[in-house]
């Protein structure tokens, strides 16, 4: 007996292969093919659901498959371990998610090196203002930035600095 985790892809994956358009509606049930029965494994099912969301039949935009993408990726961190969850790790850093990681980790990296910058510069005496001005940063992002380092003494590190700060803007 077909499982039907598999049985979902199979079907859609003969679609592509006929040069068929994939609607949304048909590719809703694949998100759940992980947590379906298949004799499969679960690694394959999200990998295999990756294939067709990336596909050009997917007939769906570019915000929805990366909604869509998201989904499989939660599955895949609660369901998977070890070599499998790395494989699939691996498959998601080459998608639309991926890009959207790498941007955060790039948006980060940036605040981190502001913060250090507006940490040496008060160590020499600057103001806010002053800062601003020489870092070329708005003056309200380096004022909430020189609150946050006056108020815990220059005790936090720039890792728990931008902790606080992410916090505060959300």
């Amino acid at each position: 007996m077909k499982k039907i985790g598999d049985k979902i892809i199979r079907l859609l994956e003969k679609r592509r292969a006929k040069g068929k358009r994939i609607s949304q509606k048909r590719l809703i049930p694949l998100l759940l093919t992980p947590l379906m029965s298949g004799e499969s494994s679960i690694s394959d099912r999200i990998d295999r659901g990756l294939d067709l969301l990336r596909c050009e039949e997917a007939d769906i935009e570019k915000q929805t498959r990366r909604k869509m993408e998201t989904i499989l990726y939660a599955l895949a961190v609660k369901l998977l371990n070890g070599d499998s969850l790395e494989h699939v790790k691996e498959k998601f850093a080459m998608t639309l998610l991926g890009e959207m990681l790498v941007a955060d980790g790039e948006r980060k990296g940036e605040l981190i090196k502001l913060i250090s910058l507006i940490r040496k510069k008060l160590h020499r005496g600057f103001e806010p203002e002053e800062i601003s001005e020489l870092l070329e940063e708005e003056l309200p992002v380096v004022q909430k930035i020189c609150d946050i380092l006056k108020q815990e003494k220059f005790e936090l590190s720039d890792e728990d600095v931008y902790r606080r700060y992410t916090k505060q803007e959300n």
